[in-house]
């Protein structure tokens, strides 16, 4: 371990930078029609993902046949991460700026389970984010679904194996707050995602950020006083 510990922040991709509802609905209602249903409403739909709902009960909800939920599933998991609907992610407004803040005062590293690291890097490029980040950690082909918090802690802990570590993890669902803890990081949990105010609440992150002027204002301000957490 280095006397100095590195000043890392860790951010995720997928709501903190980019506002993906457009991309979850249009994969959701495209492939819903392809097999004869009539999608819900993209604010029911995106109202029900943030409230954590799976994705076989908004199925049910949409009043999907049995057989042919497998279908739907199956369509989904190969269309997910497909040019054909990352074309639909935006940047939050002001965030471009908000990560050039970040990275002027620590380490900044992109952390997501993506799992095609050829369209990641397309897509960075596409929105103007191929530079910002010291380093790129993504889960790549073959990742699990399961225990996604120790997943990511490792993606990290792999890249910065020689050095301790001190800063934040900013994410917007449960998995990421908890690995921030188990890096030993404080955790900002981001209510304007995937996930609501009160879900995100409920896992007592250090900080609740509402809004992307809210991620902005944090990032000029941010502490990154070397206090290690426990893990």
């Amino acid at each position: 371990m280095s006397k100095n510990p590195r000043q890392l922040i860790c951010v995720d991709l997928d709501g903190p930078v980019l506002d993906v509802s457009e991309r979850y609905y249009r994969l959701y209602s495209d492939t819903l029609k392809s097999i004869g249903v009539v999608p819900l409403s993209k604010e029911s739909y995106w109202k029900l993902k943030r409230n954590k709902v799976s994705e076989l009960e908004i199925l049910a909800q949409s009043e999907t046949a049995d057989d042919l939920v497998n279908e739907y599933l199956d369509t989904r998991a190969k269309r997910i991460e497909s040019a054909d609907y990352l074309r639909f992610d935006q940047v939050w407004p002001g965030t471009h700026e908000t990560l050039k803040v970040l990275r002027s005062r620590a380490a900044l590293a992109l952390v997501t389970m993506r799992t095609s690291t050829d369209l990641l890097d397309q897509q960075l490029e596409r929105i103007g984010l191929p530079d910002v980040f010291d380093c790129i950690l993504t889960a790549g082909p073959g990742s699990k679904a399961n225990d996604r918090g120790e997943q990511k802690a490792q993606l990290v802990r792999n890249c910065y194996e020689n050095e301790d570590i001190v800063g934040w993890f900013v994410g917007d669902t449960e998995t990421d707050i908890q690995s921030g803890r188990l890096l030993g990081l404080r955790t900002a949990a981001i209510t304007f995602g995937i996930r609501t105010v009160d879900h995100l609440s409920a896992v007592s992150p250090d900080v609740v950020l509402d809004s992307p002027a809210d991620f902005q204002s944090w990032a000029r301000d941010v502490d990154l006083a070397n206090v290690k957490l426990e893990r």
